[in-house]
Order: structure tokens, then C-alpha cells, then sequence
């Protein structure tokens, strides 16, 4: 998608189990993706998808980070992933989402409707977004869920630096 005609390369980061977006624009900041090696920082910049994962001790789940190019400015993809009232229409798994309370300091209670493994599920997780140097954070912290014990995690939109 084209954003007006200033729109810059970004990189989508995100890991699960403690779960990170991060989107990267051309900018001078040292970051995320300035922490891939040179191949990978080529790979992204063809559009190519890295996905990596490492062990979490004490957690029988390893943590996954995907990096990916997005063409947008951290403003731009940090507004539509915390647009949570339309999250079902662009993660799978999700068949509604809907903000149900704003609590001070800007803390969302977002409920989702989910299929997880065939099984339905009703969840509910706290979402903050706030701003950081050079871009823009949104954390999430699972609060209930029939299915699942534990999905927290945090979506990072920053510059990419000279790339």
C-alpha cells in the first residue's frame, strides 16, 4: 500500500510467545535492524521473510521473531496495528476483535473471538502503545483465555536506519 507520497521501506519484526513487530524506515537509527547480519539485512531489503527462534528457559515455547519489509512510515504501521477493533480482518485466527474499556494511561482491554487448533476461544488482552526513540511500541499482556496460559509480548515500529 502507497501512504501519500512520502512513504518509506519499512521492516515488520515480530516474535511470539513474547511477541515483537517492528517496523523499520529510513532514518539515521541504530536498531533492530541494525542487530542482522549483513545477508539477512540484504535478504529483508528483497522482501524476503526471516523468521527466528530461541529458546525461552523455564518455557516449554521458544520465542519466534519474523522480520519482514513493509512500505509504510513507523506512524503510518504502528497506526493500523493498534487499530484493535479491525484486527480480525487482517490476523488469521481471529474471527472479531473489539476494544472494551480504555483505562488511564492509555491501557486498551481488547476481547478477541479466536479459533485456535479448531478450538473456539474467547480472549482477552491489555494493550499499550506508546512512543520511543525513533518509533513507536505496543506491548500486550494476556489476561484470560480458555486455551492459552501465556501471550505477552510487544510490537516494535522504529527507522531502519541507512538501509
Amino acid at each position: 500500500m502507497k501512504l501519500g507520497g512520502n512513504f518509506k521501506r519499512a521492516v515488520l519484526f515480530s516474535s511470539f510467545t513474547a511477541g515483537v513487530f517492528l517496523i523499520l524506515t529510513q532514518a539515521a537509527f541504530a536498531g533492530y535492524f541494525e542487530s542482522l547480519s549483513p545477508d539477512e539485512q540484504a535478504l529483508i531489503l528483497k522482501g524476503a521473510e526471516i523468521v527466528k527462534d530461541h529458546a525461552v528457559a523455564g518455557d516449554p515455547w521458544p520465542q519466534y521473531t519474523v522480520f519482514q519489509m513493509v512500505e509504510a512510515t513507523p506512524l503510518e504501521s504502528a497506526a493500523v496495528f493498534a487499530d484493535f477493533d479491525r484486527h480480525h480482518e487482517y490476523f488469521p485466527g481471529i474471527s472479531s476483535s473489539r476494544v472494551s474499556n480504555i483505562s488511564r494511561g492509555g491501557r486498551l482491554t481488547v476481547n478477541y473471538s479466536v479459533k485456535l487448533m479448531g478450538q473456539a476461544d474467547e480472549t482477552v488482552v491489555n494493550e499499550l502503545m506508546s512512543r520511543q526513540e525513533g518509533g513507536y511500541r505496543v506491548e500486550w499482556k494476556l489476561a484470560s483465555s480458555k486455551q492459552a496460559d501465556q501471550s505477552d509480548g510487544f510490537a516494535v515500529f522504529e527507522a531502519m536506519g541507512n538501509a
